[in-house]
């Protein structure tokens, strides 16, 4: 039987991790990446995840820290900031890279936005954009994951999200970044 020759690489689709800020999350957060990294010509069980080992250039303190047991990504958050790590996998001898940033808290801004252009305002209900035309805004959960995202089409906008109670991360393509709440 001959063998065929692997033409495609792994793909890794899997977002930027937002969580909440270090006193409200002390717990690790995990992530299951099956249905995340795919190979057009391998068999799912054939890829290999792993986070390699980097030297640090400084010594500062890392923000979290993340591993990866068979597919399950767990982030364990250890102070406010950010934190980048690679997200490598393989298969059949072929191998995909993505760098993955997790943010603990918003490092920056806090809940409060310092952009003064625009405004964003949430009843709980619904969600009111004015002075954003052509901002996209991506909705994400505390869990970091993307769940929703709206391109403002107007200056003057209202959307009323389908989404569960609790609390999201909505962050603007012009840096725009604030908590909301949404009640239902």
């Amino acid at each position: 039987m001959a063998l065929m020759p692997d033409k495609f690489a792994p793909e890794i689709d899997f977002d930027d991790i937002v969580l909440p800020k270090i006193d409200a999350c002390d717990e690790e957060y995990s992530y299951d990446l099956s249905s995340k990294v795919t190979d057009a010509d391998s068999h799912p069980a054939n890829i290999n995840l792993s986070i390699p080992a980097i030297a640090t250039v400084d010594e500062s303190t890392p923000v979290a820290e993340a591993k990866i047991e068979g597919k399950r990504l767990t982030i364990r958050p250890l102070s406010n900031g950010t934190h980048s790590f690679t997200l490598m996998a393989e298969s059949n001898g072929l191998t995909a890279a993505k760098n993955v940033n997790v943010t603990i808290g918003d490092g920056t801004t806090g809940v409060e936005s310092t952009i003064t252009r625009g405004t964003v305002y949430c009843n709980g209900r619904f969600i009111a954009f004015r002075d954003l035309e052509g901002v996209t805004f991506s909705i994400y959960n505390v869990g970091g994951q993307l769940v929703d995202a709206v391109i403002l089409k107007d200056n003057a906008m209202v959307i009323t999200p389908s989404l569960a109670p609790g609390f999201y991360i909505l962050r603007g393509s012009n840096g725009m970044t604030m908590k909301i709440k949404i009640n239902r």
